[in-house]
């Protein structure tokens, strides 16, 4: 449903707060195999855009149109000398080898060989 609330213009997040939506998509009885959901569920989005104008952002994406590619996934953040003087030694080594202390000369994940 996000894909199509999309597409028509909706903010996704809006319309699935939205209590007149879930009211309506209480009433219906959708079935996710159903040969007649995409259709049900452009039907509901367009009527949700017409009933709820809040949810309306400023243009519809075109239904060709592909959607954003997911975000990239972000490194974890690195410690500060704050949680690094708080950490007891073993929360200091697990921190190490989870490469949270890159940021401190020789801490990082990559251990020299003997």
């Amino acid at each position: 449903m996000a894909a199509e609330a999309q597409r028509a213009g909706i903010d996704p997040a809006g319309l699935l707060d939205s209590r007149k939506f879930q009211q309506r998509l209480a009433e219906l009885s959708l079935d996710p195999d159903g040969a007649l959901f995409g259709s049900q569920v452009r039907e509901l989005v367009a009527s949700a855009r017409t009933s709820v104008p809040a949810l309306q952002r400023s243009a519809p994406v075109p239904s060709s149109a592909p959607l954003a590619p997911p975000a990239a996934p972000q490194e974890p953040a690195q410690w500060g000398q704050e949680q690094l003087d708080r950490a007891s030694p073993a929360e200091v080594l697990a921190a190490a080898e989870a490469g949270l202390l890159r940021d401190y000369a020789g801490m990082g994940t990559r251990r020299r060989r003997r």
